[in-house]
């Protein structure tokens, strides 16, 4: 399954450098891990843990392939290519295999996997309730990868994504480092995403606008709302999926002055360390097979404490000495 939808392999998107991820197998384990597979490795590679690994891109995918019935196609960044007379032709898809015809799924699974996603989304405390859009019908899902980066929680949120439910033609992935959870994070971000591009086909014209300079630091980013331009992180207190919470009043938002601001780097940040003298290396005196025999000088002789003998070792010598 995990072949089909293309994981653990490169997508052919039309990029350098693209990483494959991971789809851990019996014989991969074997070899770099020095391990044998066991049901517990089963059960960790089907609900994407363990060694898995995944790009957003690969995600996006799987979103797609659920979204159509279960058509895996491969991406591409090219729509259409037009002839040197104007003549516009679509560029040929390519299909990496089909669920259905290559995994022997059928076609109820597969809705059975879109309801599911559906009611994350729509369903009264799904965790992916706050990519909810009036007037458009979204499905998704959510993840949160626990992950720790010098000893602090940074947390890797997912969302995936596919609208209008009813017709799909959006599939994707967002992924938001530092944050809570992919409910709260991720999943707004995704709505906003998909309400606009919809919005396209109305005449919305998003226009030219300038962004606001936004404040850095490395708290966890733990809710945003899609009315607000600004991502907001404070402090969260879990990491772990929840239902949906509704927001309070938004703040209103600090003005942003044009004041200067000096780095807080220092030019020489390993200036206080004193650099480190060359020391000669003490090399050790060849033995020869002789220097077995001579004896150390008695200041170099360690001293050894005496055996300790149990009562019945005692009696054992006194027997031969006697």
């Amino acid at each position: 399954m995990g072949a089909t939808f293309g994981l653990g392999e490169p997508s052919g998107i039309e990029l350098t450098g693209e990483d494959p991820g991971l789809l851990p197998s019996p014989d991969w384990l074997r070899v770099n891990k020095y391990k044998k597979w066991s049901q517990g490795q089963t059960a960790n590679t089907s609900i994407g843990q363990g060694y898995v690994l995944a790009s957003p891109l690969q995600m996006a995918m799987i979103a797609a392939t659920v979204a159509n019935g279960g058509t895996a196609y491969a991406p591409s960044l090219v729509y259409q290519i037009q002839e040197a007379d104007g003549t516009m032709i679509r560029s040929p898809v390519k299909i990496r295999g089909n669920l259905l015809k290559d995994n022997g799924i059928r076609k109820d699974q597969i809705e059975l996997i879109r309801r599911g996603m559906w009611r994350v989304v729509n369903d009264p405390g799904g965790t992916g309730a706050r990519a909810q859009i009036p007037g458009i019908t979204v499905a998704g899902k959510t993840g949160t990868a626990q992950f720790w980066r010098d000893g602090d929680k940074d947390n890797h949120t997912w969302f995936i994504a596919f609208a209008p439910y009813e017709s799909p033609k959006i599939a994707m992935a967002v992924l938001v480092q530092g944050a809570k959870a992919g409910g709260q994070v991720p999943a707004p971000i995704a709505a906003k995403i998909i309400e606009e591009i919809l919005a396209l086909d109305r005449g919305y014209d998003p226009g030219v606008q300038a962004l606001a300079p936004a404040v850095g630091n490395f708290h966890f980013v733990e809710s945003i709302d899609i009315r607000d331009t600004v991502v907001r992180a404070q402090p969260a207190a879990t990491d772990e999926e929840a239902p949906e919470i509704v927001p309070g009043p938004v703040e209103p938002r600090k003005k942003v002055t044009n004041a200067k601001v000096k780095p807080d780097i220092r030019p020489e940040a390993d200036g206080h360390r004193a650099p480190l003298e060359a020391q000669p290396i003490q090399r050790e005196k060849r033995r020869s097979f002789f220097d077995f025999f001579r004896r150390k000088p008695k200041e170099e002789q360690p001293i050894r404490p005496p055996p300790q003998r149990s009562e019945e070792q005692q009696k054992k010598k006194q027997f031969l000495i006697f």
